[in-house]
């Protein structure tokens, strides 16, 4: 297993944390409820972060957002994503643009499909996510009337693209 760990935010009740990412912190959230990592930082945050990125034909089909109704928007694939020594190359990003959320980046608890998550706020406050694998590859769910349109996104070991009509 490897495993890495962050601080908490502990003036915040929501899973908030700092993450470097070629260079630059950001202000990351871990939300249980996210189906993909969305940017809501500026667009040149994002631009800067993530330098080679390569935004998709596709629209991805996003909801949430206290309480907005579906939208589609667009979704890149990012090269330099790590946590610690974890690599996840081409790691999908859905754009929000300057979104106040009080974090640049939400990341999904699709990121730990094959991964043990703990929070931990007894004493240190911390996240801490455990890794069968030192590389992991973003998949996505099309939908079934519209081919041009992502539903769904998770993460695995395997680094064959897969694409899954629902229905």
């Amino acid at each position: 297993m490897y495993q890495v760990s962050y601080d908490l935010d502990n003036k915040n009740k929501k899973p908030k944390f700092n993450l470097d990412i070629n260079g630059i912190r950001l202000i990351c959230l871990y939300d249980t409820g996210a189906i993909t990592a969305v940017w809501c930082g500026s667009k040149e945050l994002f631009e800067e972060t993530f330098p080679k990125r390569e935004l998709q034909q596709s629209k991805f089909s996003i909801g949430g957002f206290g309480g907005r109704k579906r939208i589609l928007t667009d979704i890149f694939r990012v090269d330099g994503f790590r946590m610690g020594e974890i690599e996840f190359p081409k790691f999908p990003v859905v754009t929000q643009f300057d979104r106040n959320f009080g974090c640049s980046l939400i990341l999904g608890s699709t990121l730990a499909t094959h991964a043990n998550v703990h929070i931990i706020r007894i004493r240190r406050q911390i996240i801490s996510f455990e890794f069968e694998s030192l590389k992991y590859y973003s998949h996505f769910n099309v939908n079934k009337g519209d081919s041009k349109i992502i539903e769904d996104s998770y993460v695995l070991s395997s680094e064959e693209e897969i694409f899954l009509k629902k229905g």
